[in-house]
């Protein structure tokens, strides 16, 4: 901007006012934007992956996949859909009023997986946060896993288990702790 004003002598000077131009930082871009959305309806939640994977539920007994549906009370998102023992994470919903408090929900789950012979390492159970809502969770390095839809052997690996609740419905997930796993985890949103 040029300011012009008069010296003590009555003669016009011309200067320069300089601003300092401060830099703005670029924006960080969003790694998760271009991903495929599952939405369940009926429990109001969605969750972003990527688009090579698919949300679907596996059977062990029958070694079915299930294509997505938004009405699951149980979702998976596999990273290899050959080979159940890879990465996963999976969502079970069923109703609070089924089994007790969320905090005895998640002792019960916690005691049953820690005090398993095949679990070697585990995380103190600790309250945590998950779409903005109260959780609780805990991690542990094992070959088995006890959810509330099904046990059984898994490859021998560190997992996250999350338990949060919301309008009386109790959402448990469980997932294999790894960076893309929790990137897909850090997408979950509740849509009411």
């Amino acid at each position: 901007m040029l300011a012009t004003r008069k010296n003590q002598t009555g003669i016009q000077n011309n200067s320069v006012a300089i601003s300092p131009t401060i830099p703005q930082p670029s924006p960080t871009p969003n790694p998760t934007a271009n991903w495929k959305t599952y939405r369940n309806n009926k429990y109001s939640y969605l969750i972003r992956f990527p688009n090579e994977y698919n949300a679907e539920t596996y059977y062990g007994q029958s070694g079915e996949y299930e294509k997505e549906g938004s009405n699951n009370e149980r979702i998976g998102i596999y990273t290899d859909r050959n080979n159940y023992y890879g990465d996963f994470l999976e969502i079970q919903i069923f109703p609070k009023d089924k089994k007790g408090s969320l905090k005895e929900l998640v002792e019960a789950n916690y005691n049953k997986n820690t005090n398993n012979q095949l679990s070697e390492e585990f995380s103190p159970l600790k309250p945590s946060q998950i779409a903005g809502n109260s959780s609780y969770e805990y991690s542990l390095k094992s070959r088995v896993l006890d959810t509330d839809y099904w046990s059984g052997v898994v490859a021998e690996d560190e997992y996250r288990v999350i338990f949060t609740e919301k309008n009386n419905i109790i959402y448990s997930i469980y997932s294999t702790d790894k960076d893309l796993m929790n990137q897909i985890l850090s997408t979950f949103r509740f849509t009411d």
